[in-house]
């Protein structure tokens, strides 16, 4: 693994009982790719509009157009994608 990418876990919840939809997976992703690009891939592939990304280790709201490692994305940190449209939060994805 290079110092370009960092393996992360990824699980898609629903955000009215916050509990996971079963999608889980580990990702190698690009550790200077923003929130914003990352939620469009992840919704591309799982084929699921995604709201909001949520992160632990380290705990934080991944929005914006930091890149995950200025937000402190490591190996190891789990992302919690949250369906858009299901009354959690939602930011725009178009």
């Amino acid at each position: 693994m290079d110092k370009e990418h960092v393996l992360i876990r990824f699980s898609l919840i629903t955000p009215d009982l916050c509990e996971e939809t079963g999608i889980t997976a580990d990702l190698l992703v690009p550790i200077d790719m923003t929130p914003d690009d990352l939620r469009e891939a992840l919704s591309a592939a799982y084929g699921r509009r995604i709201g909001v990304l949520k992160a632990e280790n380290p705990t934080a709201l991944l929005v914006g157009s930091h890149t995950l490692a200025e937000f402190g994305v490591c190996r190891g940190t789990h992302i919690f994608g949250e369906e858009a449209g299901k009354g959690g939060w939602q930011t725009d994805i178009d």
